[in-house]
């Protein structure tokens, strides 16, 4: 799955399905995967996302 930059703090995936915002807390990086407009979770690395985004797909 490939992934376009949106911003410095979120991506979509090529198909539009899945996006993965980046906040920070306390200084600690956080990335929330989102499928439409469902919170699939919260994952301390962007390749953690990415990999729960290829099982859904």
């Amino acid at each position: 799955m490939n992934w376009k930059k949106l911003s410095n703090y979120c991506i979509r995936s090529d198909c539009g399905r899945f996006r993965i915002a980046k906040w920070v807390c306390s200084g600690e990086p956080w990335y929330l995967l989102s499928d439409g407009d469902t919170t699939v979770g919260w994952y301390r690395k962007s390749d953690e996302a990415k990999e729960k985004a290829e099982e859904l797909q």
